[in-house]
């Protein structure tokens, strides 16, 4: 139930009143008591010390005890008690000669054990004879102690009297304070409703009303606040209508088509361009998979929204086939599962690639039958011995060489087509030490007398997880690479190291090392840093292509770290075998 705000503010200022009036009327009520109380006690004081001094001169004996008490208590007008050194009562104004001798001994009594300790004491508790509180002051004398007791109801009545004028006063007071409490909380309510009718019409987007400014108070610093958020408010939304005008006019402008979800993954923001993508389907409140009817892209988003870095996916929808970019819409403040998703359609691209492909595969296919036949011509010519004339041999010398070097950029070019186009690794545990191992002794005895130092440094118990192939290859290809390029005397090394979630691989060399501008492309096809040179070593620009095509699809990562005259480290890295078996 929806209370106003001035009658909140009334009730409050009410119960605050009744509070103060209620903890002031307990504070008087005690005083009143403690002040009947002092007066009791300071009465009691007064003719415990006028017997005791009685006593002192003319004692009773314990027949006349009794006696003696019932006739002080009856003039002091409270109750005597006469106690004698051992504790047994010798006579109570309050009691008869019987009751008195049936009495326990008062020896433990705290006013009596005090007077005894120290000739006068005092205790206020319940009487269990009487049945009812008393207060009790003890004064020792020769023979015992003499004791004046009276019951506190005085006090009872006196602040049951004091409480009844309080009561009236209490009523009083709060209607008086729900008088002035209803319209103080009107006074101060009316420019807050004032505040909330503004508040509402700049909620609808409508700044044009003005707060006024009547009182001199905090109020009235709010009410210019709140005229000033008026109209910085009205420019930024002029200024945000207007960027959101340009922003619609370059997504609209864009080939590429856009689509932004919002917090609950439905599509929220799309441009023209995504529109025709997939016309016949309205995006506007959609699913993403109810527009674009792809696994793919339905894994892409949730990738999205778990990592911070932007995800790219391929994507194919029919004959149709898109790259498509997606990151997620950060926030200054929390999380936020909104992601923009850009597509490029790459359809022509692909069929490009393909006819690419198809066409590399299809000329090395045909290329080598001439080659072999070449080849084998050749060396059926160096096969004759000396009856070949010597410029008929070099001929044929160079000849092999060249037919041996087109044969292997034939098989780099099959095998790479074969990468880009049906390649799955087939990953398990790989021991490097042992693989290394056998790719150096195997470029050993390839490269003889022409190999420079070759050198192991594996660590023990490094194990990658990928296809035992692709990683002899990658090596393989690695140690070629850094030998070609190794002068005489000079070292290559191939290092190993890795933790639990991934391998490094190294293949170092001492060789002239690669100038920082061509580090971005060497992995490029057919790049050559030195064509010369390359054409001589029977390079074709190639090996290194296959190591990054190898790598990448056994989900590892390839760079080349390098300085001229200081030699090149390529770097290798693969999944551990530990991480994946976990």
């Amino acid at each position: 139930m929806r209370i106003a705000l001035h009658l909140r503010l009334a009730a409050t200022y009410v119960a605050v009143s009744a509070l103060a009036l209620g903890i002031g009327g307990g504070l008087v009520e005690h005083r009143v008591a403690d002040q009947v109380r002092d007066q009791i006690a300071q009465r009691l004081r007064q003719q415990a010390r006028f017997l005791a001094s009685e006593l002192e001169h003319s004692a009773p004996d314990a027949a006349d005890a009794d006696a003696w008490a019932d006739a002080r208590g009856a003039l002091a007008g409270a109750r005597v008690t006469l106690i004698a050194e051992d504790g047994r009562v010798l006579g109570d104004s309050s009691l008869s000669p019987q009751e008195v001798r049936a009495i326990e001994n008062h020896g433990t009594r705290p006013e009596v054990v005090q007077a005894r300790a120290s000739g006068f004491g005092e205790s206020m508790r319940f009487s269990s004879t009487l049945g009812q509180d008393l207060l009790y002051v003890a004064a020792r004398y020769p023979g015992g102690v003499v004791r004046v007791s009276m019951p506190l109801d005085r006090v009872t009545r006196a602040v049951t009297a004091v409480r009844g004028t309080l009561a009236a006063a209490l009523v009083l007071a709060l209607a008086a304070s729900l008088v002035i409490a209803y319209l103080t909380a009107r006074l101060v309510t009316r420019p807050v409703e004032e505040l909330t009718a503004t508040a509402r019409q700049m909620a609808q987007g409508r700044f044009e009303r003005k707060l006024s400014r009547h009182a001199n108070d905090e109020l009235r610093d709010l009410a210019e606040a709140m005229n000033q958020l008026a109209t910085d408010l009205d420019a930024h939304m002029t200024s945000l209508r207007d960027e959101g005008a340009r922003l619609r006019a370059v997504l609209d402008g864009m080939a590429e088509g856009v689509m932004v979800t919002d917090h609950d993954g439905r599509i929220a923001l799309w441009n023209d361009a995504f529109g025709r993508l997939f016309q016949g389907i309205s995006p506007a409140g959609r699913l993403p998979i109810e527009v674009v009817r792809s696994a793919a892209l339905q894994d892409a988003l949730a990738e999205a929204a778990r990592e911070p870095a932007p995800v790219a996916r391929e994507v194919t929808l029919g004959e149709r086939t898109f790259i498509v970019r997606l990151a997620r819409i950060q926030r200054e403040v929390g999380p936020s599962e909104r992601i923009v998703a850009v597509f490029n359609e790459v359809t022509e691209l692909r069929r490009a690639e393909r006819m690419r492909r198809d066409f590399v595969a299809n000329a090395s296919h045909e290329l080598r039958t001439p080659i072999a036949t070449v080849r084998a011509a050749a060396e059926t010519l160096l096969g004759a011995g000396d009856a070949l004339p010597p410029e008929l041999r070099r001929f044929a010398d160079m000849i092999h060489r060249q037919s041996e070097r087109m044969g292997r950029l034939v098989d780099d070019m099959l095998r790479l087509s074969e990468l880009e186009s049906s390649y799955r690794p087939s990953p398990q545990s790989v021991d490097l030490a042992q693989l290394a191992d056998q790719v150096v002794a195997a470029a050993r005895a390839r490269l003889g007398e022409r190999a420079p130092r070759l050198e192991l440094a594996i660590e023990n118990g490094v194990r990658a997880w990928a296809d035992p192939a692709a990683v002899e290859q990658i090596l393989t290809n690695l140690v070629d690479n850094a030998c070609k390029h190794t002068p005489e005397g000079g070292q290559v090394s191939v290092r190993a190291r890795g933790d639990a979630t991934r391998v490094v691989l190294e293949v170092a060399d001492t060789g002239p090392g690669i100038a920082r501008e061509h580090l971005p492309r060497v992995f490029e096809r057919f790049y050559r840093i030195d064509p010369g040179r390359a054409r001589e070593q029977g390079g074709a620009g190639l090996g290194l292509a296959i190591v990054k095509h190898l790598t990448v699809a056994n989900r590892g990562e390839v760079a080349v770290d390098s300085q001229i005259g200081k030699g090149s480290v390529f770097l290798v890295r693969l999944p551990a075998a530990k991480a994946a078996r976990r």
